[in-house]
C-alpha cells in the first residue's frame, strides 16, 4: 500500500464514527431516544478529533485512538442503545465491577489499530514525543 493510501486509510475509523453518529442523530430526531451525557461527550470528541486531523494528521490519529478508547470504556457513546458489558466478581449480595466496556468499540479499536498502528510504535519513548509535531510516524531503528 502506498504512503498516500495508508494516510487515507487512517480516516476510515473516523468515517465509521461519523456514520454511527448520524444514525444516533436520526434516532434522536425520530423521537426514539433522548441524548445522555455520553452522547454529548461523543459529539464533542468527534468534532475535536476532526479538527485535530485537519491541523496535524499524526496528532489526529492519536486523538482518534483516544476517542475510541474513551468509547471502549464507556465514557462516550455514538449508539442509541448504550450496551455495556461488565466483568466483575460477586461477593455475597454485592457485585464488584472490574471492567465495563462497550463491545462495538472493541471492533472499532481493532480497525483503528490495524490501520494506524504505525503511529503508536515507540509511544513510550522520549524520541516519539519530541517527534510528535512532524506528520510522519516514528521509525525505530
Amino acid at each position: 500500500m502506498t504512503k498516500a493510501m495508508k494516510k487515507k486509510a487512517d480516516y476510515l475509523p473516523l468515517f465509521i464514527l461519523y456514520v454511527t453518529a448520524m444514525y444516533l442523530l436520526y434516532a434522536f430526531f425520530d423521537g426514539r431516544i433522548l441524548f445522555m451525557w455520553k452522547h454529548y461527550v461523543g459529539f464533542v470528541m468527534i468534532v475535536a478529533t476532526t479538527l485535530i486531523f485537519l491541523k496535524n494528521h499524526k496528532i489526529g490519529v492519536l486523538s482518534l485512538g483516544l476517542t475510541v478508547l474513551l468509547g471502549l470504556f464507556g465514557l462516550l457513546s455514538f449508539s442509541p442503545a448504550i450496551n455495556t458489558i461488565t466483568i466483575g466478581k460477586s461477593i455475597g449480595d454485592s457485585q464488584i465491577s472490574i471492567i465495563a466496556f462497550q463491545p462495538i468499540f472493541v471492533l472499532w479499536a481493532v480497525i483503528h489499530f490495524a490501520l494506524s498502528g504505525r503511529y503508536y510504535v515507540g509511544v513510550a519513548s522520549n524520541k516519539y514525543w519530541k517527534n510528535i509535531k512532524s506528520d510522519e510516524p516514528l521509525i525505530i531503528e
